[in-house]
């Protein structure tokens, strides 16, 4: 889970995910951590974080959201925009040269480039945040090169 300005933690789920799995393997547990870290929390509208259920339980929490701050969801196709998209990215293609051949050795090996991860490219990658939106307002929401 990416929160705040760094990632804490992978959280490992088998199977759909439901806005009731999201809320108590993901948000509940870490709630404590989105408090302390984040302003505003920032998930895609993948059906179990736009669920109903998802949002009135984030508004009892008093967890800020993209949607209840801006008005508006985060954009669906914006891989672009989101920083998350952009260091799972990275994390992507270091887990891979791991040549992971189980699910058991893929796991360890997000595990151990989660753990490897600078703060400092993290904090890059969020700060180049207002570039990338000013890019793609210009490309009138069309695909932007970094």
């Amino acid at each position: 889970m990416m929160v705040g300005i760094g990632v804490c933690k992978m959280i490992w789920l088998q199977g759909s995910v439901t806005s009731a799995t999201y809320i108590a393997t993901c948000l509940n547990p870490s709630l404590s951590v989105i408090r302390g870290r984040c302003r505003i929390l920032q998930h895609d509208n993948a059906k179990a974080h736009s669920a109903q259920q998802t949002a009135m339980w984030l508004a009892s929490q008093n967890v800020s959201t993209f949607e209840s701050v801006f008005g508006v969801r985060w954009p669906a196709r914006s891989p672009d925009l989101s920083p998350v998209e952009t260091v799972f990215s990275i994390l992507q293609y270091r887990a891979s040269k791991h040549l992971p051949v189980t699910v058991a050795e893929l796991m360890a090996a997000w595990d151990a480039e989660v753990a490897a991860l600078s703060q400092e490219l993290v904090d890059a990658i969020v700060g180049s945040f207002a570039g990338r939106l000013r890019k793609c307002l210009a490309a009138n929401g069309g695909t932007i090169k970094p």
